[in-house]
């Protein structure tokens, strides 16, 4: 893949900013801060750029995105916040606003509209409970619909755990959302 400098930039642009909005969200979900996330993309993307020659027409997608997920990670261990295993039972709440979602929804009733909201806001709640390990997973396959190909690839491990680590995953989303809506109805929230 050794093109000329220029050459090599425009490639670049052409495969791999397609997936910026992708390598945001990842990022953004990991450490809960939009600033902080918006740092890690950039790094990650200098990075992906420093060592495009190695690519060699991968799969693009998983690519970068394993570029940000160790990227974040890094930054997670530097800034002391690495929680890769932290508990269920761990009650913090996403810091900072949620991923906006609203704007891509038709207008509609404003009950529905609440109720919408509502569980939308539940379910990145819970998500955020997650250990960071499961977080990404959730993320990178139910928000970013990645393959579990893709998810070996970015996550480095073996195509056969993938599918548990996403079973897994899933049974421990549902069991905060559980809890939490017993929470809710017991009036604790």
């Amino acid at each position: 893949m050794r093109n000329s400098s220029g050459n090599n930039k425009e490639l670049f642009e052409r495969i791999m900013l397609p997936h910026l909005e992708a390598a945001f969200n990842l990022a953004r979900w990991l450490v809960n801060n939009r600033s902080d996330a918006e740092d890690i993309v950039q790094e990650a993307y200098l990075k992906a750029f420093r060592l495009f020659d190695s690519y060699a027409d991968k799969n693009s997608h998983a690519w970068i995105l394993a570029i940000v997920r160790n990227t974040t990670y890094t930054w997670l261990k530097q800034n002391k916040r690495f929680q890769l295993n932290k508990t269920l039972d761990d009650e913090s709440y996403l810091a900072s606003e949620g991923p906006d979602s609203a704007n891509n929804i038709a207008v509609m009733d404003p009950c529905e509209w609440q109720t919408l909201q509502s569980d939308i806001q539940g379910l990145y709640l819970a998500i955020d409970l997650l250990p960071l390990n499961m977080k990404e997973i959730i993320i990178l396959r139910e928000i970013e619909g990645c393959s579990y190909r893709e998810l070996a690839e970015i996550l480095d491990i073996p195509p056969g755990t993938v599918m548990s680590r996403v079973s897994r995953a899933r049974q421990s989303l549902q069991c905060v959302l559980k809890r939490e809506s017993i929470k809710e109805e017991a009036g604790e929230v």
